[in-house]
């Protein structure tokens, strides 16, 4: 096994034996012993870092949503993920690995952060991870494990997926309707017109239509 591949391999394994219902703690004690200075090395670019952290992130909040079906803000902020001598929160991956850290108070990306964060979070945030780690079934068990050399293609491929499982396009009414969750994501999405253009080019809308209605809705089953 290659020194590179080492971290994302083991992400792999603990992923597939979680959803083969085998032991994961023997690859949960491989992830803590490594060093940071190690996982750091490994993890050189935004799609090995991706790769990895969707493989971690969707491990334990399976685990946590099997413990705990209501899992919420406050479950996800508890630190019980140890890689590299580090404990972290499903929410440490999501907004201070995978995003970017946001000011509470402007909403706009922090300029100071710690060390650890600065190190490991990606260069350039991709939405489409948000897709990825979607806790519904049908999302999480589409693939297998990520693997960086497949990584953007695999985001497309769950992309497609999540869009025709929980979008809905009204055509008499031109009407969109998205998940409400996203909402808090517009900037990660490119806000109303990277949406509609990401929306085009998966054929879910017109490449004609203009002036299409995004509707916020958790109601979206039903139309299904």
């Amino acid at each position: 096994m290659a020194i590179s591949q080492q971290a994302i391999s083991i992400s792999q394994d603990l992923l597939l034996s979680f959803k083969m219902n085998q032991p994961t703690q023997e690859y949960e004690q491989q992830l803590a012993a490594i060093t940071f200075e190690e996982l750091n090395n490994q993890l050189n670019s935004d799609l090995k870092k991706q790769a990895f952290w969707v493989n971690i992130y969707i491990t334990y909040s399976q685990k946590l949503i099997q413990d705990n079906p209501d899992c919420g803000s406050k479950c996800k902020n508890k630190k019980h993920i140890t890689i590299a001598n580090r404990v972290f929160s499903l929410n440490d991956i999501l907004y201070k690995i995978l995003l970017e850290s946001k000011s509470k108070v402007t909403g706009l990306q922090k300029i100071i952060v710690p060390k650890w964060e600065k190190a490991l979070r990606v260069n350039y945030p991709d939405g489409r991870v948000l897709l990825a780690m979607d806790s519904h079934e049908k999302i999480s068990d589409a693939l297998s494990y990520y693997e960086p050399e497949k990584m953007d293609a695999q985001l497309d491929e769950v992309s497609i997926l999540f869009l025709n499982t929980f979008i809905h396009y009204d055509l008499d009414r031109n009407e969109v309707f998205i998940p409400s969750w996203i909402k808090h994501f517009k900037r990660e999405f490119g806000y109303k017109e990277g949406m509609i253009s990401g929306l085009k080019r998966a054929e879910v809308i017109g490449n004609d239509m203009k002036d299409t209605k995004i509707i916020y809705s958790d109601k979206i089953a039903s139309f299904k």
